[in-house]
């Protein structure tokens, strides 16, 4: 189960225009539009990826379901797609293994750690950060408001960004939509940077398919784990 976003992703989508994306549309995966956990336990975690490489099939379809005025049935298409992955067995996906890994390490119920990205679509099955400003501009702008919506919504008690230390300008850019951050410690350079955005305590961390960074990704969960 999970508590109804999706009005608040359709106003979204309504107020942002992705048309510079049209032309590329098909090297771009659909949006990324992720369930809020309705049945939460003691302790509210997300965790935030970079963007996901295969998802939703490409924007295109987005595009498509726009001009006909289908533009709820593709965000729930894409709600029930997410509830989908998060119910399948992690299998050989570093991610979603950690993502289940995570949830035992902190005494969570099943599927209640919500998982978010910080790009909402992937390009050509990697990271958009490098595309002309045309077409990032107003990706990053979409995905920091659904990012936000997704982090009011839910009112985490924490936040995991395995996203690396190259995406750290893009975490500090989106801050401003809670007023900017604090950091809080540098527990190791590159590999652990803990801060805030506004009362919710952060981690950023590595990626899970960086292996000589599970250490460090293990100590962000017992940090979390503690609070």
């Amino acid at each position: 189960m999970s508590l109804d976003i999706a009005t608040e992703y359709d106003d979204l989508l309504k107020k942002h225009y992705l048309g510079s994306l049209r032309p590329v549309a098909s090297d771009y995966t659909g949006l990324f539009l992720p369930a809020i956990p309705r049945e939460l336990g003691d302790k509210r975690v997300m965790l935030v990826g970079k963007e996901t490489r295969q998802w939703n099939g490409t924007l295109e379809r987005w595009f498509e379901s726009s001009a006909e005025g289908r533009t709820r049935a593709y965000i729930d298409r894409a709600i029930n797609g997410y509830l989908e992955t998060r119910c399948m067995p992690p299998s050989k996906y570093r991610f979603l293994q950690f993502l289940r890994q995570s949830e035992q390490t902190l005494s969570l119920p099943k599927h209640t750690l919500h998982w978010a990205n910080l790009f909402a679509a992937a390009f050509r099955r990697g990271s958009p950060q490098n595309r002309p400003e045309s077409e990032l501009k107003p990706l990053l702008a979409l995905s920091y408001d659904l990012l936000a919506v997704q982090i009011q919504t839910l009112e985490p008690d924490a936040i995991l960004f395995t996203t690396g230390p190259t995406y750290d300008p893009f975490i500090k850019q989106f801050s401003q939509r809670f007023g900017g951050y604090e950091t809080v410690k540098i527990h190791e350079p590159r590999r652990l940077w803990e801060f805030r955005l506004g009362d919710i305590r952060c981690f950023r961390t590595t990626h899970p398919r960086y292996a000589a960074g599970r250490t460090t990704r293990g100590l962000a969960l017992k940090q979390i784990d503690a609070l």
